[in-house]
């Protein structure tokens, strides 16, 4: 699972540090899921943040508790990214 990034400088060095992030942790994960969640990073540089997390598909969702103010997308039933 990838930890939450913050967002330090806008969302491009967001994507930049996730997406670098992102290659290192998931060595350990099915092929498809380390697909998946490069799309979504990719999308997010291509489109913005904001255009992204309207795509149902992605199962953008905002968490609750101690990660109030994050965000979570669900790559399957396993599989979630912080």
């Amino acid at each position: 699972m990838i930890s939450n990034q913050r967002m330090l400088g806008g969302p491009n060095l967001l994507v930049k540090l996730s997406k670098k992030k992102a290659v290192k942790d998931l060595t350990n994960v099915p092929d498809h899921i380390h697909r998946k969640l490069l799309d979504w990073i990719d999308s997010i540089d291509e489109n913005g943040l904001l255009q992204t997390r309207k795509v149902k598909g992605w199962h953008d969702e905002s968490l609750k508790g101690d990660r109030r103010g994050q965000r979570s997308i669900r790559l399957n039933k396993s599989y979630r990214a912080i």
